[in-house]
């Protein structure tokens, strides 16, 4: 059921380095399969329950599918605080116990209203697009996906492979990833340069005015594309967005 509140306890299967700073929390429900939820998502994560006291927990958006039922994927960007939340996940070990609440959150992938849907995202802010492509491309739903992906450096690029690979089984999604930082040009054989008019315009796909957009990352992030898209004269009605910030 959509909407499931309580919290749950989780086992730990494994920790992967997406890069350097980034890594995805799998986690399997201890009984049952994963609770149902939208591509979009989000949980609440706590490390420990103790008798009395409220738990400390962080929300995360959930990167694996809704049609993942064995395990549960949380993409976690490390700071370098020692004791930082994050840090305290990256230190789980396979067999560990955590306790999630959810799903929660309105910023969720449609697929009866959302046929056309351009998603743009900085950094981590990709989490919730890995869940929607992997979703409908398991599921060979025909919406159209474009997906618009920043970063500083291509050691920050998270998922690549992962939608380089939905790009070649799904005909409908594109992705384009582009480098901001100049030096990166070179290496990189990719888009460089920061996602502007000019490049939703060229890799959005047909009729940017009817699709639908969802944007997450930083608040800065965010602010410059939402006044960017109202700019192009997409309905403000269109635009979905999420942000997000670095863990404590």
């Amino acid at each position: 059921m959509i909407g499931v509140v309580e919290r749950l306890t989780y086992i730990v299967k494994e920790i992967i380095d997406e890069t350097h700073d980034v890594k995805t929390l799998r986690i399997a429900p201890e009984s049952g399969k994963v609770f149902d939820f939208k591509p979009g998502q989000f949980v609440n994560l706590a490390l420990k329950i103790e008798e009395g006291k409220p738990p400390v927990a962080r929300p995360y958006s959930i990167s694996s599918s809704p049609t993942d039922k064995d395990y549960l994927a949380l993409t976690i960007k490390i700071p370098d605080r020692e004791k930082s939340f994050p840090k305290k996940v990256a230190k789980l070990k396979p067999r560990e116990k955590v306790y999630i609440s959810g799903p929660f959150g309105v910023f969720t992938f449609d697929e009866q209203k959302h046929k056309h849907l351009v998603m743009i995202a900085g950094g981590v802010g990709i989490t919730p697009f890995h869940s929607v492509v992997r979703y409908c491309t398991g599921k060979k739903l025909t919406n159209k996906l474009n997906l618009l992906y920043s970063n500083k450096t291509h050691e920050d690029v998270i998922f690549h492979d992962d939608f380089e690979r939905f790009q070649k089984e799904n005909p409908n999604f594109t992705y384009v990833c582009t480098l901001t930082r100049e030096d990166e040009a070179a290496k990189w054989k990719g888009c460089t340069g920061r996602i502007d008019a000019d490049m939703i315009n060229k890799y959005g796909g047909a009729d940017l005015t009817k699709a639908y957009y969802m944007l997450c990352g930083s608040n800065g992030f965010v602010k410059a594309f939402k006044d960017l898209l109202l700019g192009m004269n997409i309905p403000k009605e269109q635009i979905l967005y999420e942000l997000f910030g670095e863990g404590v």
